[in-house]
């Protein structure tokens, strides 16, 4: 089996609702999606579907690392990523972060999709099946109105509603803004959740910007008596003493890694022990599944789970997959159309958690309509 091309389409998606976070002062209310099919000389294409490459790592996909890798087997996946790396010097030095690895994740991920479906074997299997299904939680609670906290307020009581009578037993909101404001919007969730649905807060990295470690510290623990789950991203993940000062000082677990990439930087973040639970994404960010089972192993050895970042199908095998995986983020349910592009998306079951796909591969299966309908061109 021989790769023969790499084609990145991308798709465009609006939302029902505006919103925003603590770190942009403007609603947006576009998506883009990025599909990549990896085609083979057996007929066999790879898919993968992400929101987290850009323009710019897109052109690194068609422009430099289809040619790359064009005419290599699929199967050896160690050996195309240490090509796309740059191991053997063939286009560019061996830099562990930037625009590059968000490009060779996409493709990894679809190398493992060829895999797969060669086999005839979902991925879930391929990283070790430790379960069939997975927890998962509602990601929303973000601003919706700057200008009025009374229909802020509103819109977010009626979102989390939502939520729990969809099914869900964890949700996740956005914080970080104003302390005054969010303890409102903090309390009016909490109350409307009741004691027994789990609460998630991510800060969007947005204390960096406010006064860093210390000021965190003092911001976060205006939220512990919500008896939070955990507290994702209140620093840029390249501040690991930073992370770990708040790590030390806080209570309530910290999560952290979504935009963190490569082995090495998830080790920084292990060893330092400047999180307790780590996100990380594979799709788009970290280098891949092929570095996501190492990243899995490595927080495996020091007793930290890992959690997915905007949950998919290819994030439901990987947490699956792993002994350590601890749950999977559902980005926006009903907000924004993000499955409408699969013909079998994910579904929410009884008891809260997502059934891992069974289907050879990723199991990813787009629907043409639909993928013609939202077609930039």
């Amino acid at each position: 089996m021989r790769i023969t091309d790499i084609e990145v389409t991308t798709l465009e998606y609006g939302l029902k609702q505006p919103i925003t976070n603590a770190m942009v002062d403007t609603l947006f209310s576009r998506l883009r999606t990025y599909v990549v099919r990896m085609k083979t000389d057996e007929c066999i294409d790879g898919l993968l579907v992400t929101d987290y490459l850009d323009d710019l790592s897109a052109g690194l996909i068609t422009d430099h690392l289809n040619p790359l890798i064009v005419g290599e087997d699929p199967m050896d996946y160690e050996h195309l990523w240490g090509k796309m790396f740059g191991h053997q010097a063939s286009w560019r030095h061996p830099i562990t972060k930037g625009e590059v690895i968000t490009a060779m994740s996409a493709v990894d991920c679809a190398v493992w999709d060829v895999i797969g479906k060669r086999l005839n074997v979902s991925v879930c299997r391929l990283l070790g099946g430790a379960r069939t299904r997975v927890p998962c939680y509602a990601s929303g609670g973000h601003y919706k109105s700057l200008t009025s906290l009374d229909e802020e307020l509103r819109l977010l009581e009626e979102e989390m509603i939502r939520y729990v009578d969809m099914g869900f037993r964890a949700i996740k909101m956005r914080i970080g803004r104003d302390l005054a404001a969010d303890r409102k919007r903090v309390a009016l969730v909490r109350k409307t959740l009741g004691p027994d649905v789990e609460l998630l807060f991510d800060l969007n990295t947005s204390q960096t910007y406010r006064g860093g470690a210390a000021r965190a510290i003092q911001f976060l623990r205006a939220f512990e008596e919500f008896h939070p789950y955990w507290f994702e991203d209140p620093l840029i993940m390249d501040d690991v003493a930073g992370m770990r000062r708040i790590a030390d000082a806080i209570d309530v677990p910290i999560a952290t890694g979504e935009m963190e990439q490569t082995i090495w930087g998830f080790r920084d973040l292990i060893t330092q022990q400047a999180a307790d639970i780590l996100i990380c994404d594979p799709t788009g960010m970290c280098g891949g599944i092929t570095q996501w089972k190492k990243i899995a192993a490595m927080a495996e050895a020091a007793r930290i789970p890992i959690a997915s970042h905007v949950g998919d199908k290819t994030s439901v095998h990987c947490v699956a997959g792993i002994p350590n995986g601890l749950m999977v983020e559902v980005f926006l349910p009903l907000e924004v159309e993000r499955w409408a592009y699969d013909r079998a998306p994910i579904r929410l079951v009884d008891d809260g958690t997502i059934a891992v796909p069974d289907a050879p591969g990723l199991g990813i299966e787009l629907d043409d309509a639909y993928f013609k309908e939202h077609l930039v061109r």
